[in-house]
Order: C-alpha cells, then structure tokens, then sequence
C-alpha cells in the first residue's frame, strides 16, 4: 500500500508553531526599531541642549574672578565687570538657567531644557559640573577661571 503526499496534521502544528515564533520576534524587533526611531530627536535635542549650556558655562566660568557654589543646584559667578551671573539647575523640571544682574537688577536670563540631573561640585578650589550618565557612571566637568589660574587661585 502506498501511502499518499502531503503534510500530516503534526507537521502543520509544528509550522504554525514555527510561523507564529517568527511573527511574534518579527513584531518585537519591529516596535524597538520605532521606539528607537523615535526616541533618537528628543535625545538628540537634549544633547544639544546641554552642549550649549555647558559651553556657555565655559565661557563665563574661564573669564570668573570668583566662582561659588552656594548649593548643588546653584553656582554664582563674578566676572571682572560689574556683572553677577547666577546659573541654577531645575532637577524637577529638566532646566538650567543663566541670570545675568548688573546693580542686583536681573538683565538677561537663557534657559536649556537637557535631559538629566545635573550638579555643581565644590573639590577644594576647583568648582566641577558633574551629572550621572545613560551608564550610571558619574561624571564631572571642570569649570576653570583663567584669571584664578593666573592668580594663583586654582580653577
């Protein structure tokens, strides 16, 4: 007797088995590649946000006569003008702002949106910048003055 072709019903539960495990990694790798997509502006937004922030702290800490922090979230600056600059880190609302006041009246504020909590460091003379990156690593950024630097001041 000679058996007939075709699939038997194990064969066919075995390849909607197979089938099924295919559509449902297909379907997964599919979502992590649109969350990824879409993910990729906002953080590059914030990267970019925080690179202007810190390089306009730069900028006002390397001319600073005098730099303080008066807490974790506030660094004051003192430039060789009649300037005060106040920077303050918003952890709850993801914001760093830069007062600017001459005569204890404000005249300019910027403000940046990165993401991340970010924090002023007092390390002796040197005052650092230091945030906790995607990695848990903590990092910290030097912020020097070249005038206490020629002063012999420390950062």
């Amino acid at each position: 007797m000679r058996r007939r072709g075709g699939w038997t019903l194990l064969e066919m539960v075995i390849a909607l088995i197979v089938v099924g495990v295919f559509v449902t990694m297909s379907m997964r790798l599919f979502r992590s590649t649109m969350d990824v997509i879409t993910s990729r502006p906002r953080h590059d937004a914030s990267a970019r946000q925080l690179d202007r922030a810190i390089e306009a702290l730069r900028v006002d800490a390397w001319g600073a006569l005098d730099m303080r922090v008066v807490d974790a979230h506030t660094l004051l600056i003192r430039p060789t003008d009649d300037r005060t600059l106040t920077w303050k880190l918003d952890q709850e609302n993801h914001r760093i702002e830069r007062h600017v006041y001459l005569d204890e009246k404000q005249t300019d504020q910027t403000d940046w949106s990165p993401e991340g909590a970010l924090r002023f460091e007092a390390d002796g003379s040197i005052v650092m910048l230091s945030w906790t990156d995607t990695t848990g690593r903590t990092r910290r950024w030097p912020l020097y003055s070249q005038l206490r630097i020629l002063l012999g001041g420390g950062s």
